[in-house]
């Protein structure tokens, strides 16, 4: 078929509109808009659309106003971070803590130590020694046949831990001259050694006696070598005897010999400085190397030291002496080991006196025998210038213990208890001697 030409299309249009119009006029639709159809508010009209991935259609804007407002759509939010949590150094909040009442200063009763079946007193239970390992006090007693036994007391609390029956028969207990008890911590042992010579030798582990010695000579005095494998024993010139003893045990070889002290020295007492042991005399020391037994010569102090006690830390002499001029009141001196010049001194009633010696405070502390009976402490810091006073109501301080290592003291008294304990807090300059009953 061939084009249809312009007029043919006219014709073709007329025949088009008179069908449509015939139709319309038919169905009374001649009007505008036709029947059915509403402009005001047009149904919102949805189209589905594959798109086509390989040419994608453009984005047009098109705005729909719908008939009926729609619901509000479910929508669950994305969920969001939380915010940021600062960061920072904990910091500790302070817990209310309460403050200890501070101690005050000087000597201070704390009680006392009995040993049920033994009177005070000088032929009492005597406070023997203590051992800084162990935190021990040993306190030496008898039981009613004279035979030795050994009190075993925790210091902490004062509790007794043990008695140790001894091998040691005929004992008597004498203020003036206690019985030694000697602590060798490196070995382990304890030495007991009783007026008669006889040596119990006791494991501080066990807390049992492991075996007996026998110096064969009545003894005074007592000492330990620092490496503890001699023992020594001294007695003083006696009235009527033909002089001073010294006897050496070797505790490895089990063997004794004699050793001859040099003619002029009574050797009341004696002490230790290392390998050194000291002999008293009546014009000053007289030194014995321990390694080789031999003496040395002696040194000349012009007067013979009565209870002496020496601080081997320091090497200090604390002693007593009588001056030979008036007036003739004893003084408490002490004296500096490197030249044995007296570098301070002090005197006081009712002494000469016992005296004790507490390293950890640099303290030396008097029993005063009186009644009523005082305890005395001197702070070298000051060259003896002060001291605290405590003075016991009414018994007499007969002999002074300090521990080693405790800032305690034990002191033996005739009075309701054996043995009082005391409590050294320090130097209280200008304080008044301080009164205690010690009958609680």
């Amino acid at each position: 078929m061939g084009r249809l030409t312009p007029f043919g299309s006219l014709v073709l249009l007329i025949l088009l509109v008179a069908v449509v119009g015939g139709l319309l006029a038919m169905t009374d639709n001649l009007r505008w808009p036709p029947f059915g159809i509403t402009l005001a508010a047009p149904t919102p009209i949805v189209v589905t659309a594959t798109p086509n991935p390989s040419n994608p259609p453009a984005a047009t804007s098109v705005a729909l106003v719908p008939t009926n407002p729609p619901a509000a759509p479910n929508i669950t939010a994305a969920p969001t971070a939380p915010p940021p949590t600062a960061t920072s150094t904990p910091t500790a909040t302070p817990t209310a803590t309460s403050t200890p009442t501070p101690t005050p200063p000087g000597l201070a009763y704390v009680g006392a130590i009995d040993v049920p079946g033994l009177d005070a007193g000088p032929g009492g239970p005597q406070p023997a020694a203590t051992d800084p390992e162990t935190h021990r006090l040993y306190v030496m007693t008898t039981n009613g046949a004279g035979r030795g036994i050994l009190g075993v007391y925790d210091e902490t609390n004062l509790q007794k831990q043990k008695d140790i029956p001894l091998d040691l028969e005929g004992m008597t207990l004498n203020t003036v001259a206690p019985v030694p008890v000697l602590v060798h911590g490196p070995t382990k042992r304890i030495y007991v050694v009783a007026p008669n010579g006889r040596i119990a030798v006791i494991d501080s582990n066990a807390l049992a006696e492991t075996r007996s010695f026998n110096l064969g000579q009545p003894i005074d005095h007592a000492f330990l070598n620092p490496d503890g494998t001699k023992l020594y024993g001294l007695l003083s010139d006696q009235p009527g005897s033909g002089g001073p003893l010294l006897r050496m045990l070797d505790l490895q070889k089990v063997t004794t010999k004699g050793i001859k002290i040099p003619s002029g020295w009574a050797a009341d007492s004696a002490f230790v400085d290392g390998t050194t042991l000291y002999l008293t005399g009546r014009e000053g020391l007289l030194p014995m190397d321990m390694r080789y037994d031999i003496f040395g010569g002696p040194i000349q102090l012009g007067f013979e030291p009565l209870f002496p006690l020496f601080d081997g830390s320091a090497r200090r002499l604390f002693a007593w002496r009588q001056p030979q001029t008036v007036p003739l009141v004893p003084e408490m001196v002490v004296l500096d080991a490197g030249n044995w010049q007296v570098s301070a001194k002090l005197t006081h009633d009712g002494c000469p006196c016992l005296l004790a010696y507490g390293g950890g405070r640099q303290r030396v502390y008097l029993a005063v025998p009186q009644s009523p009976g005082r305890v005395l402490a001197y702070s070298l810091g000051d060259k003896l210038a002060t001291h605290d006073d405590l003075v016991l109501n009414t018994v007499p301080a007969l002999n002074i213990l300090p521990s080693a290592s405790a800032p305690r003291l034990y002191v033996q008294s005739s009075g309701p208890h054996a043995i009082l304990v005391l409590q050294d807090n320090g130097p209280a300059p200008g304080r008044q001697p301080t009164v205690v009953d010690v009958t609680r």
